[in-house]
Formats: C-alpha cells, sequence, structure tokens
C-alpha cells in the first residue's frame, strides 16, 4: 500500500505539469490586457508598456512560462498583479469557505441520496422507487443559481428562517457558519444528490441478486440487516466513486453558488481574476484545484481496500 500511495503522489507532478503548461497557455491566448485594465480608457501607449514592462508581460511567453514553471517548482505560484500579495497566501485566505461549503454540500448530499437510493432498490419497480428516481433526475435537472436565488427568496426573504448572504468562519462561530453555508450547501448537493441516488440504486440492485443475499434471507435475518450489513457495504465501491468525482467536482463548481450567495470563497476570487486579467490568480487556483483532485481519487482508491478486503495495491 505504502508504495502504492508513493506512486501515485509521485504521478501527480506530470499531472502537474501537463495542468500548469494548459493554464498558462489557455490564460495567454484570451483577449485581454492587465496593464490596460489596470490604467483604464484613457491610458497612454507610453504608459500600457511601462506598466507590461513592470509586470514583466512583454518578455516572451517560453521565457515567462519557464518563470512559471521554475517557481511553481519551488512552491512560489508568483504574486497577484491586483491583490498585490504572493498568489498562495491569497488562495489560502479563500480556501476555507470553499472546502467547508464542498464538505457541507457532499454531507448533504450523502444524507439525502444513500438513503434514497436504498429505498429505491429496496422497492424497485414500485411507485416509491420511480417517485425516489424522478425527484433524483429533478436535482440533476435544476440549475443551481435558480433552486438558489428560490432559496433565498422562500426561506431568507419570506420567511427569515436563514440569512440571505453572506460567511461567518466557524473558528468565529459556528453556529453563525452553519447558518449561512445552509442555503447554499443545499442548493449545491441536490444537484450531486440526484446522481449518487441513481448509482446508489443501481448498485443496491446488482448486489440483492447475488447469492449471499438470498442466503442471508434464508437464516431469517431482518431486511434492515440485510440491506445495511450484506448490500449497502458490497454497494459502496462504485457510490464510493461517484462521491470522490462528486467532491472534487464541488470544490471547483461552486462558482456560481458562491456567487447567488456572495461567499468570498476561491470561486469568487477566479471570478474576479477572470475578469480583470489577473494570471497567476488563475494559473494557481487551476493547479490548486488539480491538485485537489488528484489527492480526493487517491484516497477514494484507498478506500476501496478498506470495504473490499478483496482489493489489493502491491
Amino acid at each position: 500500500m505504502t508504495a502504492y500511495v508513493v506512486k501515485r503522489l509521485l504521478s501527480l507532478i506530470p499531472v502537474l505539469l501537463v495542468v500548469g503548461v494548459v493554464a498558462f497557455g489557455l490564460v495567454h491566448l484570451t483577449p485581454g490586457d492587465p496593464a490596460a485594465y489596470m490604467l483604464g480608457p484613457d491610458a497612454t501607449p507610453e504608459d500600457l508598456a511601462r506598466v507590461r514592462h513592470q509586470l514583466g508581460l512583454d518578455r516572451p511567453l517560453h521565457v515567462q512560462f519557464l518563470q512559471f514553471v521554475v517557481r511553481g517548482l519551488q512552491g512560489d505560484l508568483g504574486r497577484s498583479i491586483f491583490l498585490d500579495k504572493p498568489v498562495t497566501t491569497a488562495l489560502a485566505e479563500r480556501a476555507e469557505p470553499t472546502l467547508m461549503l464542498a464538505l457541507l454540500s457532499e454531507a448533504v448530499a450523502l444524507a439525502i441520496a444513500v438513503p434514497a437510493g436504498v429505498l429505491a432498490a429496496w422497492r424497485r419497480n414500485t411507485w416509491v422507487d420511480r417517485l425516489v428516481m424522478a425527484l433524483a433526475l429533478a436535482g440533476i435537472s435544476i440549475p443551481s443559481f435558480w433552486l438558489g436565488l428560490n432559496l433565498i427568496l422562500w426561506l431568507a426573504v419570506k420567511w427569515r428562517l436563514f440569512p440571505v448572504a453572506g460567511y461567518v468562519s466557524p473558528a468565529r462561530d459556528l453556529l453563525r457558519s452553519l447558518q449561512y453555508l445552509a442555503l447554499p450547501a443545499v442548493t449545491l448537493g441536490s444537484v450531486h444528490a440526484g446522481l449518487i441516488a441513481r448509482m446508489t440504486r443501481t448498485a443496491m440492485i446488482d448486489v440483492i441478486r447475488e447469492d449471499h443475499v438470498r442466503t442471508a434471507r434464508a437464516k431469517g435475518l431482518s431486511e434492515a440487516r440485510v440491506l445495511i450489513r450484506h448490500v449497502l457495504r458490497n454497494a459502496l465501491v462504485p457510490v464510493l466513486t461517484v462521491v470522490g468525482i462528486s467532491l472534487s467536482l464541488l470544490i471547483g463548481g461552486a462558482v456560481v453558488v458562491e456567487t447567488v450567495f456572495n461567499i468570498p470563497g476561491m470561486g469568487s476570487l477566479v471570478v474576479a481574476s477572470v475578469q480583470r486579467r489577473d494570471y497567476p490568480v488563475i494559473q494557481g487556483a487551476v493547479l490548486a484545484t488539480a491538485t485537489v483532485y488528484v489527492l480526493v481519487n487517491l484516497l477514494v482508491d484507498i478506500a476501496y481496500a478498506a470495504l473490499d478486503p478483496r482489493i489489493r495495491y502491491d
């Protein structure tokens, strides 16, 4: 197992190199000029040239890329053009709201999806199954911004059950933090709940038909014990794959929800950086998201062995 983990961690290097090349290329090929954004429409060509020189944007692209790679290997993602601080510091300051939102959204999705998937599999081909799958399809299909705005309208504005928007750090006040994150977590988690529920149902139905389940029932075990101990546990491996992918997507896809609920996370930082062409922050955010994605999938692979003893990474 240790050799496998080390091998996967080493494989992170070429992955990040490819992601870095793509991020650098897309950012610099996209129309726009940070110097023009900083100086405004009245800037003279001389002023633009001076600021581009100060930012190093007048150097050839291959020189800028080599500097980006060398600094990246040293753990330095550069300095934000507009925030005037290291990119790693800017990302670290915005990481907490995004991680809190992603983890709570995943918790909401699992709390809804796993029981719903088990219920649909247990009552398969009945009206209960069809109702649960229809709700799951609705959860996947409804746009997150539309759901978020409606939750704000009904639960925050009309009934005043939750704050309209904003963020409070859990280190400052845990209860208030959960109140502020409740609606964003439901908004983001409902989309992934539908996907996980459908996968749970499919995996459960496959396991229910196996011989060891019939044997467990023949022994007189209760239906709840058969479903949870003998069916759900063996069906968790494919479900865990979807959970790992959804958690990675939650971190990278929180941009819309953070914008709707005015959460100062990495998503809103990336949107602002794209609008003002803050190249170092965009590149750093892409690399950070790719790193999280790879590490989450590594944890999922390790969890496979814990769930199914037949899986070995020798």
